[in-house]
């Protein structure tokens, strides 16, 4: 009889510590959460579900990438943005500067934020390396950060770079 009771206690406990768990932030080495984000992109501009729209109205495609997103623990977390404040003005020197090939102009997707806190420190840091960035709204999952345009490719690698020196573990050329 009781270890009948044992499995329903024992999966109780597991939903429990589940549950309490914190949301982890972003692995770099997750080789999922490009391809995550893209298609979390590709989801958004396909039911035209931009900025800050009702969750009502946002579709299941798009509610359905952003749960994949969290559940491969891609979201950039307030202390994973601790890089940025060791950070000189000349860290993004190479994103300034025009090298290599002309690409058309194109914005850099650095990642996504949970809070607009974490957007505006995002943004101001980005300012202050001599870059302009925006924060979009990314329904269900905070503030998607967008660096650029960058008009040649060593701009955009030095873009990434500084991204990922900043605590943005997946830099990609992004659609806004």
């Amino acid at each position: 009889m009781a270890a009948r009771h044992q499995i329903p206690a024992l999966a109780a406990a597991m939903i429990i510590l589940c549950a309490a768990a914190p949301s982890r932030a972003q692995d770099p080495s997750n080789p999922d959460c490009p391809e995550r984000f893209q298609l979390y992109e590709t989801a958004t501009h396909s039911v035209a579900a931009f900025g800050n729209q009702q969750s009502r109205t946002v579709a299941p495609r798009v509610r359905a990438a952003a749960r994949w997103l969290r559940m491969a623990n891609c979201l950039t977390f307030s202390d994973q943005l601790a890089p940025m404040s060791a950070l000189g003005p000349e860290a993004g020197l190479a994103a300034r500067t025009p090298s290599g090939p002309v690409i058309p102009p194109t914005d850099l997707h650095v990642g996504i934020v949970t809070s607009t806190a974490d957007e505006t420190r995002a943004i101001t840091f980005f300012a202050a390396q001599g870059l302009r960035a925006r924060g979009i709204g990314a329904p269900y999952l905070g503030r998607r950060i967008y660096v650029g345009p960058f008009t040649t490719a060593g701009a955009l690698e030095g873009g990434a770079a500084l991204a990922r020196a900043a605590g943005f573990a997946y830099p990609y050329p992004g659609k806004m």
